[in-house]
C-alpha cells in the first residue's frame, strides 16, 4: 500500500466535510443536540440519585458519535462516491481498494479527534464538566468504538456493492441499528431479556459497561475491554476480507455494476 495516496485520499474526503458548510454544520450540529438534551436528562436524574450519573452520560453520549462517525464516514463516502458514478475513475488509477479503505479510516480517525475536542469545549461551556476529568484512561474506550464502527461500515459497503445504489437508505439506518443494543443511554439490565441475549455478541455493549466502571469504581474492566476489543477486532477482520471479495468480484464483473442504480 502507498502511504502517500492513502494520506491524499484522507485529505480529499476531510476537505469534502470541514470546508463545505452543509458538511460542517452536520458535523457539529448532532453532538451539540445530544450533549444538550441528554446532558440535562443526565443532570436530572443526578440531582435525584447518582451524582455520577451526569458525568456518564455526558461521556457516553460524546463516545456514540465515536462509533457513528467511524461508521457514516466510511459508509457514506463509499457511497457517494457510487452516487456520483466516481467508482470507475478512481480505481482506474493506481489506487487499490485497501488504500481506499485506509483512506477513508485516517479522514474518520481525524474527524473523530476533533469530534473529541469539540465536545470537551461544550461540555465545559455548558455545564461545566471536564469530559475527561476522571483521567485520560478514558481514551481507552475510543478505539474499539472506531473499530467497530469500521467493521459494520464494511459490512454496509459490502451491501451497497452487491445491490447497488438502490439500497442507499441501508447506509444511513444501519449505525443506529445498534444503539439500542449497545447501553448507551442506560444499563442494560434494566432492558427486556432479548435484547440482553444480542448485546452479548455487540462490542460496544461491552466498552459503555466497561465506560460505566470505570467512571464509578475508578478502575479498568478487564473482562469487558477485552470482549469489546477482541469482538470488534474479529468483526473488522471478517467484514474487512468479505469486502476484498467482493470488490474483486466486482472488477471481474466490470467496475461499472457498482454504479447500477
Amino acid at each position: 500500500m502507498n502511504i502517500y495516496r492513502i494520506l491524499l485520499l484522507a485529505r480529499r474526503y476531510l476537505i469534502g466535510r470541514f470546508f463545505k458548510i452543509e458538511d460542517s454544520i452536520d458535523f457539529a450540529f448532532w453532538p451539540l443536540l445530544d450533549i444538550l438534551v441528554w446532558g440535562g436528562a443526565g443532570l436530572a436524574m443526578a440531582k435525584t440519585g447518582n451524582s455520577q450519573q451526569h458525568l456518564i452520560t455526558l461521556v457516553c453520549v460524546v463516545f456514540i458519535r465515536v462509533f457513528l462517525y467511524s461508521y457514516f464516514n466510511n459508509a457514506t463516502n463509499f457511497l457517494y462516491e457510487m452516487m456520483a458514478r466516481n467508482i470507475i475513475n478512481l480505481f482506474s488509477t493506481p489506487l487499490t481498494f485497501n488504500e481506499w479503505l485506509c483512506g477513508a479510516m485516517v479522514s474518520g480517525f481525524i474527524s473523530t479527534a476533533l469530534l473529541l475536542v469539540f465536545a470537551c469545549v461544550v461540555t465545559k461551556a455548558i455545564f461545566g464538566i471536564y469530559l475527561f476529568s476522571h483521567g485520560i484512561g478514558l481514551l481507552v474506550f475510543i478505539m474499539p468504538l472506531l473499530i467497530s464502527g469500521w467493521a459494520i461500515s464494511h459490512a454496509t459497503i459490502l451491501i451497497l456493492m452487491y445491490f447497488g445504489v438502490h439500497a442507499q437508505r441501508l447506509a444511513w439506518v444501519i449505525g443506529w441499528i445498534f444503539i439500542p443494543f449497545s447501553g448507551v443511554y442506560y444499563s442494560l439490565e434494566i432492558m427486556p431479556a432479548w435484547i440482553q441475549m444480542i448485546s452479548h455478541v455487540v462490542p460496544m455493549s461491552y466498552i459503555f459497561r466497561a465506560v460505566r466502571i470505570f467512571i464509578l469504581e475508578h478502575r479498568f474492566s478487564g473482562d469487558n475491554l477485552f470482549f469489546g476489543y477482541g469482538l470488534a477486532c474479529i468483526y473488522f477482520i471478517i467484514t474487512t476480507f468479505a469486502c476484498n471479495y467482493m470488490f474483486e468480484r466486482s472488477r471481474q464483473l466490470g467496475l461499472a455494476s457498482l454504479e447500477r442504480s
